[in-house]
């Protein structure tokens, strides 16, 4: 976020270049409450530079062996099927 208000004010002369992830650009405005959001008045998207597909992965030993299987099974036990995931808003959050 400190990145992006540093890229939205600097001196538009072509030396300065924000890189940004998904997340940053199209969910931090969301569940951030006063996030500024520069990308849709002061900044301009050029290209994509990388894309981060997202998985889902269980052990060989689970139950699990479709995401059909594993879909079902969190219907039917609302809550009870932990995961994990690299942050708050990330893309893999975002998933589950």
């Amino acid at each position: 976020m400190i990145a992006d208000a540093m890229a939205a004010r600097a001196t538009p002369d072509g030396y300065t270049i924000l890189m940004a992830s998904s997340p940053e650009v199209t969910t931090t405005p969301f569940i951030q409450k006063n996030a500024e959001n520069h990308f849709t008045s002061e900044l301009v998207p050029i290209g994509i530079v990388s894309s981060n597909p997202v998985g889902i992965v269980v052990p060989t030993d689970s139950p699990y062996k479709t995401l059909k299987d594993l879909v079902d099974a969190a219907k039917k036990k609302p809550g009870e099927i932990a995961y994990s995931s690299p942050g708050l808003g990330t893309a893999p959050h975002l998933a589950a």
